[in-house]
Parts: structure tokens; C-alpha cells; sequence
């Protein structure tokens, strides 16, 4: 998803005289932006691991798969790992 912003006069620039401060001149910044957001596909959409007894574990495989413009890291980690928690902050 992208959002274009084209011939945006949002921003204002003041120039103010140096020692009084008054106000000189306003001009008018004239912009164009586009955003870009992260696109991404999981590989299979739907995980279930089903009924499972609290001991048990269960191993499955899924594909983060980066479908936007620009790379990103992924970390997975188990949120109980408080040593890992404060290294990712």
C-alpha cells in the first residue's frame, strides 16, 4: 500500500528578521511524498497446532516471505526468554 501526496502546500517556512524577531516573509513549501509500507506473505495463512497437552510440543513450518519494496529483519524468539527480550530492546 502506498499513499502519494502531490503538490502539498502544508508546510510554511517564516523567515524572521535576525535581532527583533519580526516576521519578514512566509513562503510557501511545495511537496510531493509517497509512503511505503511493509508487504509480507506467511506461508501457510492459517497455523493450528491443534488440541496439545501442556508438555507436549509440536514442530511446524511457515514462510515470512518480504513482498514490499524495502528489506526488513524478522527475529522469532520465545517471549519467556527474558535474556532475549532485553537484547531486542
Amino acid at each position: 500500500m502506498n499513499t502519494p501526496i502531490r503538490h502539498s502546500s502544508d508546510i510554511k517556512m517564516t523567515i524572521l528578521e535576525g535581532k527583533s524577531l519580526e516576521m519578514f516573509e512566509v513562503i510557501t513549501i511545495n511537496i510531493n511524498v509517497q509512503s511505503q509500507f511493509s508487504k509480507y506473505k506467511i506461508t501457510p495463512n492459517k497455523l493450528s497446532f491443534g488440541p496439545m497437552k501442556f508438555t507436549e510440543s509440536k514442530e511446524m513450518k511457515f514462510v515470512i516471505d518480504n513482498k514490499g519494496q524495502f528489506p526488513f529483519m524478522i527475529t522469532i524468539y520465545d517471549f519467556l526468554d527474558h535474556e532475549m527480550r532485553e537484547q531486542l530492546q
